[in-house]
């Protein structure tokens, strides 16, 4: 994406256990710091390359989607969201 505000498919993956691979026009540094995937410049090359880097360690891709599944239920799931809106 060129942008977006938040990104619903990323969080829709990440809570399937998903590895992602985000670029940086979009606000997901939390990818690249929990080690969710990758956050990437906006480039064809640097996409591809994330995407080859999964693709080719497929423990590190499901580690990282694991690892995605635990930070979407702790940030998005039902109970945490309503207790902030609260």
């Amino acid at each position: 994406s060129d942008a977006e505000s938040f990104g619903m498919s990323i969080a829709e993956a990440l809570s399937a256990a998903t590895p992602v691979v985000v670029t940086r026009t979009c606000p997901w540094p939390v990818v690249a710091q929990a080690r969710l995937g990758a956050w990437v410049d906006p480039t064809p090359e640097a996409m591809a390359e994330a995407l080859q880097a999964l693709l080719t360690d497929p423990g590190e891709a499901r580690a990282a989607g694991l690892r995605g599944r635990a930070h979407a239920v702790a940030t998005f799931s039902p109970a945490v969201v309503g207790t902030a809106w609260r």
